[in-house]
């Protein structure tokens, strides 16, 4: 069954806006990055519940998936 809408996390920039001070910016990004939207740790524990989901819906039943966006073969991988 799939996840109720009503349990989304809907992503705004003005309400999920981390201040710079808060992480380690390389120094070839400071001059570009103004602040960060989404922290790391947060996507990962979201792809996680992610994979969670998928197993629970499918079980032990064999999946067959495939990555078509470009850059996306790293969230694909963690998932």
């Amino acid at each position: 069954m799939p996840m109720d809408s009503s349990q989304w996390i809907d992503v705004v920039e003005d309400k999920f806006k981390y201040k710079l001070d808060h992480f380690v910016i390389p120094g070839h990004y400071t001059e570009d990055v103004e602040s960060i939207l989404i922290p790391h740790g947060l996507i990962m524990d979201r792809i996680a519940k992610l994979a969670q989901i998928i197993t629970s819906e499918y079980g032990s039943e064999r999946i067959v998936v495939c990555c078509v966006l470009k850059g996306g073969h790293q969230f694909f991988s963690d998932l």
